[in-house]
């Protein structure tokens, strides 16, 4: 509020107490609704966010459950190849513990006599995931891993 001094034709001041103008017009409507387009706006960036969030966890959970499954066919392929255990095939064994892990063996190398390592026995083992991420809904290829396994030192 501003006050003002004014004076009539007689030379009497009189004091007058004005309110604001207020915004009328185009002004005005121009400002309306701005904050929530902003709110929309925030949430759009936190519901992507929180996308980008889920399916990031759900492809490390699923390479890390592939690198698992992995790295026991592998020790499992390296133990039967060196006579421990009951199976007589290393990539039997190496099939049967990735299938118990959700996984299948791609590609399977053992090398009994170390020829290739220096060591007693080596098993180098590929795995694949057989089932598709647990969002099966997103386009992401199946998780893939390979391990070697050998001889405790």
């Amino acid at each position: 509020m501003t006050t003002t001094l004014r004076t009539d034709g007689a030379g009497r001041a009189a004091l007058r107490v004005v309110p604001p103008r207020r915004h009328r017009g185009r002004d005005r409507d121009r400002e309306r609704g701005a904050a929530t387009g902003l709110t929309v706006g925030i949430l759009a960036a936190a519901c992507a966010a929180g996308a980008a969030v889920m399916i990031w966890s759900t492809v490390a959970a699923e390479a890390t459950a592939v690198h698992s499954a992995a790295d026991l066919a592998a020790l499992a392929a390296s133990d039967t190849a060196r006579g421990i255990g009951n199976a007589s095939a290393p990539c039997a064994a190496a099939a049967e513990v990735a299938s118990a892990n959700d996984a299948v063996v791609v590609a399977c190398a053992v090398d009994p006599a170390g020829a290739v390592t220096g060591e007693r026995a080596a098993a180098h083992v590929v795995v694949q995931a057989t089932r598709r991420h647990r969002g099966a809904w997103l386009p992401l290829p199946r998780s893939r891993a390979e391990a070697w396994a050998g001889a405790p030192s």
